[in-house]
C-alpha cells in the first residue's frame, strides 16, 4: 500500500491544496477514489439510459437507430455535467474535503473525473460499436 502511495503521490498533492494538516493524504486518497467512482457510475447511467433509449425506440419499423453527432456528443456532455455535480455535492458535504482539497482540488477532481468519464464513455462507445455516432 505505501508503494502504491509513493507512486500516486505527485497525483495526491496535485488533488489537495493543504499538505500541512496531519492526514492530508488519506483525504486525498479518498477523494481519488470517490472521483473515479462517480466516474464510472454516472458512465454506466448514461450508457445505460442510451441504451435504454434506443432499444425502447428502436422497436417497430427501425429496428437500428443511429443517432446524430450532435445527440451522441449530447450525452457524453450529459455525464460531465453530472460527473461534477455529484464532485461538487461530494466535495460540499465533507468538512476535510473542503478544508484539506480546497477550491482548486474541487476543480481539478471534476476536470479528472471528467476525463475519466470520457474514457469510459469512449469504451461504452466501441463495447457496443456505436462510434459511428461520434465522428
Amino acid at each position: 500500500m505505501i508503494e502504491a502511495l509513493l507512486i500516486v503521490s505527485p497525483l495526491l498533492k496535485f488533488l489537495t491544496a493543504d499538505h500541512d494538516i496531519d492526514g492530508w493524504d488519506d483525504v486525498a486518497v479518498q477523494w481519488l477514489l470517490a472521483i473515479v467512482f462517480i466516474a464510472v457510475f454516472t458512465s454506466v447511467g448514461v450508457t445505460a439510459l442510451k441504451w435504454w433509449i434506443k432499444a425502447y425506440f428502436g422497436r417497430g419499423i427501425i429496428k437500428k437507430i443511429t443517432w446524430s453527432h450532435r445527440g451522441a456528443w449530447a450525452f457524453v456532455t450529459l455525464g460531465f455535467v453530472i460527473t461534477a455535480l455529484f464532485c461538487s455535492a461530494f466535495w460540499a458535504f465533507g468538512r476535510d474535503l473542503r478544508t484539506i482539497v480546497g477550491y482548486r482540488g474541487l476543480m481539478v477532481g471534476m476536470a479528472l473525473s471528467g476525463v475519466v468519464h470520457l474514457g469510459i464513455a469512449a469504451a461504452f462507445y466501441r463495447l457496443f460499436n456505436w462510434l459511428r455516432e461520434l465522428f
